[in-house]
């Protein structure tokens, strides 16, 4: 995880993201997957945001979001 923030947003909100960064050993859990289970990292989310799948399933779902949303290619 990288830490960016705090920083303030407007008056007393303050904004501060833990961001995920995955190494060179990130396979994203493909034996998990074939099994039909979460990735680790999606699993253990604390916030419940993160989700692994088809690049173009993750494109089409971060369009509908329409917040700022980060993606990771391997």
């Amino acid at each position: 995880m990288t830490e960016v923030g705090p920083f303030n947003v407007e008056g007393d909100n303050w904004e501060w993201n833990f961001v995920p960064v995955p190494t060179q050993l990130c396979d994203l859990c493909k034996d998990r997957l074939a099994k039909g289970e979460k990735a680790a990292c999606e699993l253990h989310c604390l916030g419940q945001c993160m989700e692994v799948g088809p690049i173009e399933e993750l494109a089409k779902k971060a369009a509908e979001k329409g917040t700022r949303v980060a993606v990771f290619l391997p």
